[in-house]
């Protein structure tokens, strides 16, 4: 009964943001449509105020102009941070034919040494204007939905969950693919532990700057698992270039699953910092809670990830040292380090700092 009224305020609440963002959607189109009106009804007797309207809409143009360079900017920007990183914003909507091959160790003083490796696959299909794409991951980390509670949080977590066992096969339609939106619907199967198990859903991002030189994304995805039930992650980031070298991100995002009780959400902060076109390093601190058994702080994460290129583009290292304060050691500091190395085949993006 509980899940069942969660659900239901999860639900209301992503209906209600849908109503109040298309009737403003609504409205602004309408609004253009009475300017419109407006100003085909003008006699032509009128120069002087013709004039003044004319100097008033290049200087209006000019505006826009200077908000769409600007906004592109701050999207380029976080996006090649992204690419970079190999963050699941990115690889949602990466549109590049490419493969990855990577193994990576982890080790802290509380569970000791861990090393894995994965592989993934994108083909874009070229012939049917790039909406379709077929996905092969071979672990749960090189899956964009990261079914992880943490944004910010432990790596071990992380590690864990994507060395499991785990193979899927995806194929995604992109409807819709533009900086402003990005909406995709997919099914596929997950084998994991050698047992089959389908899955679909759909993702939604919008993207926009709100205020110079702020911007907002607001990213809302579904899936569900013929094994699981639903998954449902809803995030928001808000973000914007410091300087020529640094970029700021806030991060909040929460994650509902029908098979657990209560909602986990994390919030966190980030700060990148762009030693070189090859080199850069994200500042890192969250927070991670629980709303069942009772409410709790989880986890708190202060991290530093050292990415680099090495001699070639395609090959990545990353060592990302960690402390973190766990509530089942009670709040004890827990040190560790990650390490990465990633190969690439495919198409790279530029650096945009």
């Amino acid at each position: 009964m509980e899940r069942n009224t969660c659900l239901r305020e999860i639900m209301t609440g992503i209906l209600v943001f849908l109503l109040v963002f298309l009737s403003a959607a609504a409205t602004r189109t309408y609004a253009a449509e009475q300017i419109s009106k407006t100003g085909n009804s003008g006699t032509s007797g009128q120069n002087d105020t013709d004039s003044e309207k004319e100097k008033g809409f290049n200087l209006g143009k000019q505006i826009d102009k200077t908000h769409k360079k600007i906004s592109e900017y701050i999207f380029n920007s976080a996006e090649w941070l992204d690419s970079f990183f190999g963050d699941h914003r990115f690889s949602a909507e990466d549109n590049r034919t490419r493969v990855k091959l990577r193994t990576s160790a982890f080790t802290d003083s509380k569970d000791g040494f861990d090393i894995g490796a994965g592989a993934s696959f994108r083909l874009v299909l070229p012939n049917l204007e790039k909406r379709w794409h077929i996905v092969v991951s071979g672990s749960s980390a090189d899956d964009d939905f990261r079914e992880t509670k943490n944004s910010t949080g432990d790596v071990r977590k992380d590690f864990v969950k994507a060395e499991e066992n785990d193979f899927s096969l995806a194929l995604q339609y992109f409807i819709k693919t533009t900086s402003r939106n990005n909406i995709r619907i997919e099914s596929g199967i997950r084998w994991r532990d050698n047992e089959p198990v389908l899955f679909a859903g759909p993702r939604y991002r919008w993207y926009k700057q709100i205020s110079d030189p702020w911007a907002l994304r607001f990213t809302q995805q579904f899936r569900w698992y013929t094994d699981e039930g639903w998954y449902i992650r809803s995030a928001f980031d808000m973000e914007r270039p410091v300087s020529e070298k640094f970029f700021f991100r806030s991060s909040a995002e929460g994650v509902w699953q029908e098979e657990e009780e209560g909602y986990s959400y994390s919030f966190g902060l980030s700060l990148y910092h762009t030693l070189s076109p090859g080199r850069v390093l994200e500042y890192q601190i969250g927070n991670n809670y629980e709303t069942r058994p009772v409410h709790v702080l989880d986890e708190v994460s202060i991290r530093v990830r050292y990415r680099q290129r090495l001699w070639r583009d395609w090959l990545r290292l990353e060592i990302s040292p960690q402390v973190t304060l766990p509530r089942e050691e009670d709040y004890e500091i827990v040190p560790g380090i990650f390490v990465q190395l990633e190969v690439e085949f495919g198409k790279y993006l530029s650096p945009e700092l």
